[in-house]
């Protein structure tokens, strides 16, 4: 038997717990049993378990086997092509066009391709879907060319501690905002790379503020240590409403006149990479000036 516990960085900040053990025919080299329990203590919170059994193997004659085969390698591969057809954050609505009319060609050809009814069922669901996922990415890219190359509005607000902190007090420096809240899984990815952002920046013009929107501060303070974030926390619910975000996490980054230079919408294995280049950037740009505040990693943890 296989004693498994599952645990990640947003298991923990979800209390989520995943316990299964798996029981194995080593004759037959195959698992007969897995017993599951599992627990979450903030969101949906409640327990679970689960019993499953092995009750029979069937096999397959080679003409089927392949049929499979080959229906699971195109299903993979237009997949893979769908998602790295998105996975730029800043893409224009006419840029989400030509990727629509590219993708729905290629899921249309992979249907084409595929003989059992399983995997073509997947594939006209994900040709019903696309059409509704573009139209929401393209009222994002409108909200996200509204605010880009233009002044950050101004704001006051306070960090976990009860600290006041202005925008304007930053002026200078180069500001990264990360807008995010404890119930995005998302967000609590691309904390530990925001992290590394505000250590490789530690000591230069250049600031990260996490913008939590959570209504309880103790949901904030509770994340920020788990997470083990240094740089400082704000209260930001009325900041994300008045740049009309709806989108999390998201990354504003402000040069150091407070204009907005870029903007990064949900988590991706290069953002550190693909935010420490815009900065690089604008810091080439950078004329010495004195700063409002000093020390751009001040403890937030709780």
């Amino acid at each position: 038997m296989i004693h498994v516990v599952h645990e990640t960085d947003v298991d923990k900040i979800y209390l989520f717990t995943d316990v299964r053990d798996v029981t194995f025919d080593l004759n037959r080299g195959v698992p007969v049993k897995e017993d599951q329990t599992g627990s979450q203590g903030y969101g949906f919170i409640g327990k679970r378990s689960r019993h499953t059994e092995l009750n029979d193997i069937a096999t397959a004659d080679a003409v089927t086997l392949n049929q499979m085969d080959h229906a699971f390698t195109v299903y993979r591969a237009v997949q893979t092509e769908l998602q790295a057809a998105f996975a730029a954050q800043n893409m224009s609505p006419e840029q989400l066009d030509a990727a629509q009319a590219k993708e729905m060609a290629a899921l249309t050809k992979a249907r084409s391709e595929i003989d059992l009814p399983e995997f073509q069922r997947l594939i006209d669901q994900d040709i019903t879907e696309l059409p509704s996922m573009v139209s929401y990415e393209k009222e994002s890219a409108k909200r996200r060319e509204a605010l880009f190359d233009s002044p950050a509005a101004d704001w006051n607000t306070t960090d976990l501690d009860g600290k006041t902190h202005g925008l304007s007090d930053y002026k200078g420096k180069v500001v990264i905002l990360d807008f995010w809240y404890r119930g995005c899984g998302p967000c609590m990815m691309a904390m530990p790379q925001m992290e590394q952002v505000a250590q490789h920046y530690a000591g230069q013009p250049v600031v990260v503020l996490g913008m939590t929107i959570d209504r309880k501060p103790e949901d904030a303070e509770f994340v920020v240590k788990k997470m083990g974030l240094t740089y400082i926390t704000l209260n930001a619910k009325k900041i994300a409403e008045s740049y009309k975000i709806n989108a999390f996490p998201t990354m504003l980054i402000l040069d150091q006149d407070g204009v907005i230079k870029d903007i990064h919408a949900g988590y991706s294995p290069t953002l550190r990479e693909d935010i420490e280049k815009k900065i690089d950037a604008l810091l080439a740009n950078l004329s010495p000036a004195p700063s409002a505040k000093a020390g751009t990693t001040s403890t937030s943890a709780h």
